[in-house]
């Protein structure tokens, strides 16, 4: 998805971009994402912000229920004292997809293309990039956007990301006649377990269950068994929340329904390597791979595309002229800018977000109690929760 949105910001520049995509077409499955107010900026400024807003429900808060059913603190996003309403909308994964990719020409994304392997290339400023087919494709500008196992971090030297010890399955629960969810976000506190309703239209409903684990590996199984598992965590909860959520299981389409491992990643100064270097730099999931407890790791990836075609821009056309040799030097001064503007970004959520998830899977029934009882009412103060969609990502220059 980031590098979708990058190269439409690319075109709409005037840059000139190749995405390769492993799958054989846009994929539709998986399940929602959660896009906040610093996230529909970026998508404003491509004009596809009002196609989105016109399919998807505003939000207008958030109850978090306790295991026996008692909702323990109520957050309305119109209640952040500063920037006013906090726009967020859940939107299918594919829907999004579509929407960034269908004003761009032809035959900019080329599909059945899975890198194998990055290189020097033989030029001085170029890199290599090996496909499955042997296919061996230059490029003087490598953004590497393929997830948190990425081909591409391995070549700048980036470890792979952590595993928090939680899973999450996911689905999207469908009810053609309509649903009574309303416009509120449900956050349910477990014992070692949390879950999430998040309506998304009239007649779709997000849902997603994490639980600890001791294992990240995420075995290929059918849908009804990850049904099972999921209403399997849920089984301690009080009766009414445990029928809430074996409806939306039950009325979610298996396509929808996915499990996988929880992971993240805390890059470092002056310890972790580089996040650009050599004409190479991240974006995405390979960038910031993030736990999804903020509901910020596609909000990332969407400003990732903004700021960085920005200093593209900036570095290759709004110089009047240049040589060979400045040009690439002002390519590494962008993407450096680029990674620097990053991880002032992203480290602190990364951070957040991980000790949000712990204090919420919580065992022990005393710290459960405390947590119930005012933690989350501390937590999520609506100026302190909220505070990170207030982010800019800026504009795009207008090409002269």
């Amino acid at each position: 998805m980031p590098l979708i949105l990058f190269q439409l910001f690319c075109a709409r520049l005037g840059l000139q971009t190749l995405v390769l995509e492993k799958a054989s077409d846009l994929r539709a499955g998986g399940a929602a994402l959660t896009i906040w107010r610093n996230a529909w900026r970026a998508l404003d400024v491509l004009g596809v912000g009002e196609e989105l807003r016109n399919q998807y429900y505003l939000l207008a808060g958030s109850h978090v229920v306790s295991l026996q059913g008692k909702v323990i603190h109520q957050l309305s996003f119109g209640n952040c004292s500063r920037g006013g309403l906090n726009e967020v909308r859940a939107i299918e994964r594919s829907a999004l997809l579509e929407a960034l990719a269908k004003p761009l020409p032809a035959g900019t994304i080329r599909f059945k293309s899975k890198v194998v392997n990055v290189r020097k290339g033989t030029k001085k400023t170029y890199n290599e990039v090996e496909l499955e087919d042997g296919t061996i494709i230059a490029s003087k500008v490598l953004v590497g956007c393929d997830g948190v196992r990425s081909e591409v971090a391995k070549s700048l030297g980036v470890k792979e990301p952590s595993f928090v010890g939680q899973c999450a399955i996911r689905g999207v629960a469908d009810y053609p006649a309509g649903h009574d969810y309303g416009s509120m976000l449900l956050q349910f506190l477990g014992r070692g377990s949390r879950a999430g309703v998040v309506p998304i239209s009239s007649t779709k409903v997000y849902w997603f269950v994490c639980f600890k684990s001791s294992s990240a590996v995420v075995r290929k199984v059918e849908p009804e068994v990850l049904k099972q598992e999921a209403l399997e965590h849920l089984k301690s909860w009080c009766k009414k929340n445990l029928e809430e959520f074996s409806s939306l299981i039950e009325n979610s389409p298996n396509h929808t329904v996915t499990r996988s491992a929880l992971r993240h990643r805390w890059s470092l100064p002056l310890v972790s390597p580089s996040l650009a270097a050599d004409g190479i730099t991240l974006a995405g999931d390979a960038l910031h791979p993030i736990t999804p407890n903020l509901g910020q790791g596609g909000c990332l990836a969407l400003e990732d595309g903004v700021i960085l075609a920005r200093e593209l821009y900036n570095a290759v056309f709004a110089r009047k002229s240049m040589n060979a040799e400045d040009m690439d030097t002002n390519i590494k001064c962008a993407l450096d800018a680029y990674a620097k503007q990053r991880w002032y970004r992203f480290f602190p959520l990364t951070v957040k977000s991980f000790f949000i998830g712990f204090l919420s899977m919580l065992e022990l029934w005393p710290v459960i109690y405390a947590r119930d009882s005012f933690g989350v009412k501390v937590a999520l103060q609506p100026d302190r929760f909220l505070k990170h969609t207030l982010y800019d990502c800026g504009e795009l220059p207008i090409p002269s």
